[in-house]
């Protein structure tokens, strides 16, 4: 009898202790039971409401006389330097983290959101004739190039581009928008000399017997994110320094990645 009442006993402990709740939280009969959380949001009924200020001051009205306050709603509510674009889920103002976050469809590697104070803007459907705006992009990166300077040296791409690019004694960031491809049409598709370029999300595709991306005389050539095949060699290196990370060098006939001895190269999550 002793022994059947301390077998209950270990039963009974064991069902209530705070680790078998917290493992079997439906449990209703042995486990206390927790109220819902009270939502801490201030409720509203119009937009602008007296009742949303400081960090929340719109009203998120979806369907019902009644909403809550919060951060934003949409982009135009976020203006402040490295906080604009408006989270979809928590409605509060953060970094830019796709180019689809900003107006300027620019989103710079830093999380804030470019201008054409410093943004180039090619597209495929664009003009070459003046400054290469987001309101009135260039056709070509070869055009766009000449727009770069000290201060505006980032350079947004969109759509397909046929061409064969020279990036000479300069400092660029190239920019590419989704399913942005460059197609090159004479050897190199893209060249680097004596300067510094980091390009970030492009494809770059040989559609004949060239190679993909070619840097020379002492570059520094950083890639991230790109997407090199189809081409003779994928990447060629002659001295300088080149940096290759979380990208796709494949589908090249006569290897990925070649560099001399002068070369120094670094890879991080490439294949």
């Amino acid at each position: 009898m002793v022994r059947l009442l301390i077998v209950i006993t270990l039963v009974s402990c064991t069902r209530t202790s705070e680790k078998y709740c917290g493992l079997h939280g439906e449990d209703r009969v042995h486990c206390p039971q927790m109220d819902a959380p009270v939502d801490p949001r201030t409720v509203c009924t119009t937009d602008p409401d007296p009742a949303c200020s400081g960090e929340t001051p719109r009203c998120l009205l979806q369907g019902g006389p009644t909403g809550f306050c919060v951060g934003c709603i949409d982009n135009s509510d976020c203006t402040q330097t490295g906080r604009q674009a408006c989270d979809p889920d928590t409605r509060t103002c953060r970094a830019c983290a796709e180019h689809s976050d900003c107006a300027s469809l620019a989103c710079l590697p830093e999380g804030t959101c470019g201008t054409d104070d410093n943004v180039v803007y090619v597209d495929e459907t664009g003009t070459d004739a003046g400054d290469c705006t987001a309101a009135a992009k260039c056709r070509t990166i070869d055009y766009a190039l000449d727009k770069i300077t000290n201060t505006r040296f980032f350079l947004k791409l969109s759509g397909r581009l046929e061409e064969s690019v020279l990036i000479g004694s300069k400092y660029v960031v190239i920019l590419a928008g989704p399913a942005t491809k460059l197609v090159g049409v004479t050897e190199p598709a893209f060249k680097v000399q004596k300067a510094t370029v980091n390009i970030y999300d492009l494809e770059i595709e040989c559609t004949s017997a060239i190679s993909g991306f070619k840097t020379e005389m002492e570059s520094t050539s950083v890639l991230r994110n790109v997407y090199i095949h189809n081409c003779v060699k994928g990447i060629e290196s002659k001295g300088g320094f080149l940096n290759v990370a979380r990208s796709r060098i494949g589908e090249n006939s006569g290897g990925g990645i070649i560099t001399d001895a002068a070369a120094q190269f670094a890879q991080c999550g490439s294949h």
